[in-house]
């Protein structure tokens, strides 16, 4: 037994007690004597120990705080509601927050531009072939990537395929983070209506002052305002960005593939000219007459 797990004299009884036990059943008195020099050197090493200081335990490390989305979604998961009443939720906020920003700041790409270098690279692909494609810049990493998939010698149903593709997830991206500001839009003046409820009850528990009835009755109706307003003015207004931006997207990245196509087919710079511009409107196709 280990003179640790005996603290005090409490201990050092207890050990001469079980010693002197042990030693009774013993007759022999050298026995007794070598037993007794063995007890008390236990019990003097226990003192010893005893007065040594003991280490101080490590404090308990705080565990690291987990940051759980409480939104309860993915992808689409961008929840207003972690914006609003969860700061901690990384993801979701810098989703939101993109998205906002490109409801404000779209980064749109120009579709001139795009039918000009796509007019270029079909001349080039006429004239040198598929290879000479290799390393040409590009408007954007869309355009890149159909173009590499060209050199790399794809035909042209695995290119459209694989292009499609992209773009109706992309349709999917933006449908999901529209859904969250349009789920605003009906819900807003639902609020509105709740906080309208709430106002009108604690009128009614107070008829007895008819002069607080109109004071009451004119706060009770201003959420109905401010719901309509927060709906109609703010998430409705970015609602309609979002849409136009990712419909202004869509096109492009259509007549991108549309184009890569007709290169793929071998087509004069003149027709795909002719076959990109009319997705555009009257105005821009006139400009990009003039230009020509």
């Amino acid at each position: 037994m280990p003179a640790t797990w005996l603290p005090g004299k409490a201990g050092e009884k207890g050990l001469r007690t079980f010693t002197q036990a042990l030693l009774a059943l013993n007759s022999c008195p050298h026995a007794l004597k070598v037993e007794r020099a063995r007890a008390d050197a236990i019990v003097a090493e226990m003192r010893k120990d005893a007065k040594q200081p003991r280490p101080a335990e490590p404090e308990p490390q705080p565990q690291a705080r987990r940051r759980v989305c409480r939104s309860g979604g993915s992808g689409g998961c961008s929840s207003m509601c972690g914006l609003v009443w969860f700061p901690e939720v990384n993801a979701c906020v810098h989703e939101d927050a993109g998205v906002m920003a490109k409801a404000f700041l779209p980064p749109v790409k120009k579709q001139d531009e795009m039918i000009e270098r796509m007019v270029d690279l079909a001349g080039i692909a006429r004239k040198d072939g598929m290879m000479a494609l290799e390393g040409q810049e590009t408007p954007d990493k869309f355009f890149e990537k159909g173009l590499q998939m060209l050199v790399d010698g794809a035909d042209e149903s695995k290119l459209t395929d694989q292009l499609n593709r992209e773009i109706k997830a992309m349709k999917a991206r933006h449908e999901n983070s529209t859904g969250v500001f349009q789920a605003w839009v009906d819900l807003a003046p639902a609020m509105g209506m709740i906080g309208t409820l709430i106002g009108l009850v604690a009128m009614l528990g107070n008829m007895a002052d008819p002069k607080a009835i109109g004071p009451a009755m004119a706060v009770a109706l201003l959420t109905t305002l401010y719901g309509a307003m927060i709906a109609n003015c703010i998430f409705m207004p970015i609602v309609t960005k979002l849409e136009g931006y990712s419909a202004h997207e869509t096109l492009y990245r259509e007549m991108v593939v549309m184009g890569l196509k007709f290169i793929s087919r071998g087509e004069s710079p003149r027709n795909i000219t002719d076959q990109l511009v009319a997705n555009l409107p009257p105005k821009m196709q006139a400009q990009l007459e003039e230009a020509a």
